[in-house]
């Protein structure tokens, strides 16, 4: 960054921001999450007698050596904090390598599940420019792609990049084996890069790590339901649509190229999967690429989220492999492999080159099948609600206030005369199944949220462009911790407004605080968090 904006700081800082990145350019500000779900992340346990790969107990409970078959002690495995590692590797790594040399300030926010680290370049209009031209046309990472600078970049550059898609959105998680057998043990390690929802980001790194840095990519996990949710399990049990999950990139950590990961509990996994696999001497693999030709036998079933608003239109019909998605989202290397067959639109249904089938007759005949497959899967099964205890049946709780604010804030919508204002509880579950009458700008907004695992107790949308209605309800004394919640919040969504609301008065502490630094409302140009007080059936909003 340093006198030469295509330095490898500035390419970890475009990784990260092409991975996990939001661009807010009235503000001159750049949020880029950094996700840890699980608060503890489990390293390689080997087995004290005969040094082989030890996994968790078909029954879940403990560990048992894949070679000998003894129980392993569950401790003789190191775990890490992730939200602690990543906060610190945030605060002394990676702010002091993005920032050197420049005027940026800095702040970190965050909640258990993700930590947010917040760029401000008001006093670097020139490099937020910069940055601004190599995200010409998108604003944040779920429509990103990478930009044209990196596929020509030197290989320091290159490296520099995917360490900063790495550190944002990779892991290098010990579960994610393949059964594989080496010559001097067995279950072959994989890291993945993990892209939120963004379709063509995914063809594109893709393609960036076989072509760019000759790392063969060994499978792509998509978040389509004929592949995510291929048995259709899921949607059987009526868990939420697989339709909004991510794309998952796995590749063997021998193949990479030597990245250099500044989050120092990735760093040190990558290490530990990289050292079992090269202990393994596994065989020479190439990857998903040429495809495969597709038997009949590997033919999946029919599922009802094919037709899901969210895929896009080219993607909303039936596949029976990963890499029909990759053709029919024009990754480059694939669709100059499947001109070379005989019939294009019969390759794109069989993966094979000289498949002699007209490509009419054999589209009718695999629709026939996914069908059969389909009408032999079970039944669904009717998942039960949880049930409160007589405890919290009892207690006066924050749901309780749902559904009055709701009806509130509608009534508030349509006096200020915003059109057709749609109000959702999202607050007891997954964001995704609250999507009925939505548009797909709606649930763009959505999907960001969801990926955060945020869920904030109530969500308005006004239009279908508009960005949402955050709401925050409490039962008790608004404080400083509440605050935080919100604002984290809003550095991630973007919203339209944002309301923090109790049916008890501000805390003193809070009321000093806001009275004394009026700014720590502010979450972006003009925006700032609303003060209310829910009394009976009124929102009062308060003015400090």
């Amino acid at each position: 960054m340093p006198g030469n904006d295509s330095a490898p700081p500035y390419a970890y800082l475009l990784g990260l921001i092409t991975a996990k990145g939001t661009i807010y350019p009235t503000s001159k500000k750049i949020a880029i999450e950094f996700p840890h779900a699980n608060n503890h992340v489990n390293g390689i346990a080997t087995c004290p007698e005969c040094g082989a790969l030890a996994t968790k107990s078909r029954g879940g409970v403990g560990l048992t050596c894949r070679g000998c078959g003894v129980e392993v002690d569950d401790h003789l495995r190191v775990r890490y904090e992730q939200r602690a590692s990543t906060l610190k590797s945030i605060s002394e790594g990676i702010i002091p390598y993005v920032t050197a040399g420049n005027s940026i300030q800095s702040t970190i926010l965050g909640n258990k599940s993700v930590s947010v680290m917040v760029l401000d370049f008001k006093d670097n209009a020139e490099l937020f420019a910069k940055i601004l031209g190599d995200f010409p046309v998108e604003l944040n990472y779920w429509t990103f792609r990478i930009p044209s600078k990196m596929w020509r970049g030197s290989d320091a550059e290159r490296l520099a990049y995917m360490s900063g898609i790495f550190d944002a959105t990779g892991y290098a998680n010990v579960g994610n084996w393949i059964p594989r057998m080496g010559k001097n043990g067995q279950e072959r390690m994989r890291v993945y890069i993990q892209i939120v929802r963004n379709w063509h980001l995914t063809c594109d790194i893709d393609q960036f790590l076989r072509n760019s840095l000759s790392c063969p990519v060994q499978t792509i996990d998509w978040g389509h339901p004929n592949i995510r949710d291929s048995k259709l399990e899921d949607y059987r049990t009526g868990k939420a649509s697989s339709g909004g999950r991510e794309h998952q990139i796995k590749v063997y950590p021998e193949y990479l190229p030597p990245l250099s990961p500044l989050l120092s509990h990735k760093k040190q996994l990558l290490g530990d999967l990289l050292a079992h696999n090269l202990r393994c001497e596994f065989p020479q693999e190439y990857g998903w690429f040429p495809p495969t030709p597709i038997k009949d036998n590997q033919r999946k079933p029919a599922h009802p989220g094919e037709s899901d608003v969210r895929l896009p239109v080219e993607l909303q019909k039936h596949f029976d492999a990963s890499w029909q998605i990759s053709l029919a989202l024009g990754t480059k290397d694939l669709v100059e492999y499947a001109s070379k067959a005989s019939s294009f639109e019969a390759f794109a249904l069989t993966g094979d080159l000289k498949c002699a089938e007209a490509a009419g007759p054999l589209r009718a005949r695999l629709n026939q099948l996914s069908q059969y497959l389909h009408q032999g899967l079970p039944a669904a099964r009717k998942i039960a609600e949880p049930t409160a205890s007589p405890a919290r049946q009892r207690a006066y709780l924050e749901k309780d206030t749902y559904p009055v604010l709701i009806k509130l804030l509608e009534k508030e919508l349509v006096a200020r005369k915003q059109s057709k204002p749609i109000v959702l509880d999202t607050s007891a579950r997954n964001l995704n199944s609250s999507i009925q009458h939505l548009s797909k700008g709606q649930l763009a907004h959505i999907d960001v949220m969801d990926s955060w695992s945020i869920r904030p107790d109530i969500i308005a949308f006004t239009d279908s462009a508009a960005e949402p209605i955050l709401v925050e309800a409490k039962i008790e004394p608004l404080s400083l911790a509440h605050l935080g919640q919100i604002l984290a919040y809003c550095a991630v969504a973007a919203p339209k407004r944002a309301i923090l609301v109790s049916t008890e008065p501000v805390s003193d502490a809070l009321r000093r605080t806001i009275l004394r630094y009026p700014g720590i409302l502010d979450y972006g140009s003009g925006s700032a968090v609303e003060i209310a007080h829910l009394d009976g059936q009124s929102i009062n909003y308060l003015r400090f």
